[in-house]
């Protein structure tokens, strides 16, 4: 090899990228009380350098750390990981960052912890019990309450076992809220070894709620000795029976000044996607899509977004995706609805602001969100060519148009004949299309008794159901059997609450179904169904059901 080739292969391993391996940082909880233990893990996804935790001492506590090694092969292809694992404990409360840490050449990432004041154990003086908390006591209608349950313990324990979550009172939707969690708290120069499960509790009425006492079932483990007969221990157990206290919430009815869908949250985001970099054609669908993120609503809880069009659109929506996930804050509800849009005219149309109203729970007060109105420019669709370019006449010989094909030739000499085959095909075409227009424009003509209605749903059980409701007086049977019968009717689009359902109705049902709507939110003391099992079945005989509740309808994507 020359010397310059030498020195060109070693400028181009000094110049080459180097890729180290990737080294993710996370955390069992990123919110954790004063001496209370959390987890701390790395993963790298390839053989690194040993790390140094030395930089963790000035904010935690190591208490304990393990790394381990695995191999996976999956066709042939083998893959490694590695694993550090720390049990931190947090020394003073405070927003601390844990700082990327050196593996080698590669590092981690930064990762942010908040650290509050510690949980006070109020029976320090026991050496196992149950501890519940909620973290509001008053809340609204509908509103997220995060019920949090704790076993704390001094002692070895076994076959353990704690109860399901029950509620009396008002009806309320229970959800258990994440996996259990496991760490350790000094209290008192006291360790606990503590067990910690949330549940979510969404009220569906003003009122009283009470979360009933959560029972514990194990056994304590002692050891002892077998009287020296042998240098092994034995384990043996007494049984211990918890029960926790019961928690009471007052339900509060949503304030009266508050004007449309109630919707109570931490936090609500309304965010918009369309195409910024492409040109909007007539014709041609563009697809927007709206998503609203609410913290501490599922997202079977948020509604449809009424997003209105101007002149010079169609819209055809698609059916919405409803995300749930997990956050610190208890459960997000994401809905995400898109529509293709087809513009019908070139120039400059504004799509109108939308806006959604909602209650923020942590400022008690109302906001709302916003999209802001956005001004779009439609060019008009370009022109193409829509027939073939007259064809040159031929004049054939009548001696040519009969002589016979030469030998070698590989195609017939017949050019006379396809201009009028062509032509014939066209009038046929044509007058099959004048014949099409003139049924459609008879069609259009006919009277109403002679084109067939279009066939409506009959929600039988539903109805027979609401009927039974009404008679025996109970208006929360009557409630879902009414959600029931709407979703029946509208399964494209179900109404997702009394209110909505009214709306569609019309008088004279929308003001009994706002009354019971009313009654079941505490806002009027009795319920009398007045007849209307009645008033439904005569709705329902005379087609009066309506289409939709929101804004204008749409154009269906093909007419017929």
């Amino acid at each position: 090899m020359s010397y310059r080739s030498t020195a060109m292969l070693a400028l181009l391993l000094l110049t080459a990228p180097v890729f180290g391996a990737n080294v993710v940082a996370t955390v069992d909880r990123n919110q954790v009380g004063v001496n209370e233990s959390f987890r701390l893990s790395f993963e790298a996804d390839d053989a690194v350098g040993e790390p140094d935790f030395s930089v963790l001492g000035e904010n935690f506590e190591i208490l304990d750390q393990s790394q381990n090694q695995s191999i996976s092969i999956t066709n042939g292809r083998t893959t490694r990981k590695y694993v550090w694992d720390l049990v931190l404990m947090a020394t003073r409360e405070g927003s601390f960052q844990i700082p990327p840490i050196e593996f080698g050449g590669d590092r981690s990432q930064p990762v942010t912890i908040v650290v509050k004041a510690g949980m006070e154990v109020k029976e320090a003086d026991k050496s196992i019990f149950l501890d519940v908390e909620v973290d509001v006591e008053q809340p609204f209608v509908q509103q997220q309450v995060m019920f949090t349950v704790r076993l704390l313990r001094s002692v070895d324990i076994a076959s353990a076992t704690l109860s399901d979550l029950e509620v009396e009172g008002v009806d309320a939707i229970v959800e258990r809220f994440g996996d259990d969690h496991n760490y350790q708290v000094v209290r008192n120069g006291r360790r606990w070894q503590v067990v910690e499960r949330k549940y979510l509790v969404f009220p569906q009425q003003s009122g009283y709620l009470t979360i009933r006492p959560l029972e514990f079932r194990g056994q304590v483990v002692t050891r002892r000795s077998n009287l020296g007969l042998d240098i092994f221990n034995r384990q043996s157990g007494s049984p211990v029976v918890l029960r926790s206290e019961s928690v009471t919430l007052g339900v509060r009815e949503p304030p009266a000044a508050f004007v449309g869908s109630w919707l109570p949250a931490k936090r609500l985001e309304l965010m918009e996607s369309w195409p910024e970099d492409r040109e909007i054609v007539v014709g041609e669908p563009v697809t927007r899509s709206i998503t609203v993120t609410a913290l501490g609503l599922t997202a079977a809880q948020l509604p449809e977004v009424r997003a209105g069009l101007a002149d010079g659109l169609r819209a055809y929506p698609e059916k919405p995706t409803l995300e749930d996930s997990g956050h610190d804050g208890g459960v997000q509800g994401t809905r995400e609805q898109s529509m293709a849009i087809i513009p019908t005219r070139p120039g400059k149309i504004t799509l109108p602001e939308v806006e959604v109203a909602w209650w923020n729970v942590d400022e008690q007060q109302p906001e709302i969100a916003t999209i802001p109105a956005r001004t779009i420019d439609v060019v008009a669709a370009p022109v193409t060519a829509s027939s073939p370019p007259a064809a040159t006449p031929v004049r054939v010989e009548p001696e040519a148009a009969l002589q016979p094909v030469e030998a070698g030739r590989g195609s017939l000499q017949l050019r006379g004949w396809w201009p009028w085959s062509t032509l014939a095909l066209a009038v046929a075409w044509l007058i099959t299309l004048v014949l099409w227009l003139a049924d459609r424009k008879r069609l259009r003509a006919a009277p109403d008794d002679q084109i067939p209605p279009r066939p409506i749903v009959y929600p039988g059980p539903a109805l027979a159901e609401f009927s039974r409701a009404c008679a025996a007086g109970d208006a929360h049977q009557a409630s879902r059997a009414l959600l029931r019968w709407g979703a029946a009717v509208w399964p494209e689009a179900p109404p997702s609450s009394l209110g909505r359902l009214a709306a569609r109705c019309g008088e004279p049902l929308s003001s009994p179904i706002n009354e019971l709507e009313r009654h079941l939110y505490g806002r009027m003391e009795t319920w009398k169904s007045d007849g209307m099992s009645e008033k439904l079945h005569r709705f329902r005989r005379a087609g009066e059901i309506k289409s939709g509740d929101s804004g204008p309808s749409l154009e269906p994507m093909y007419r017929t």
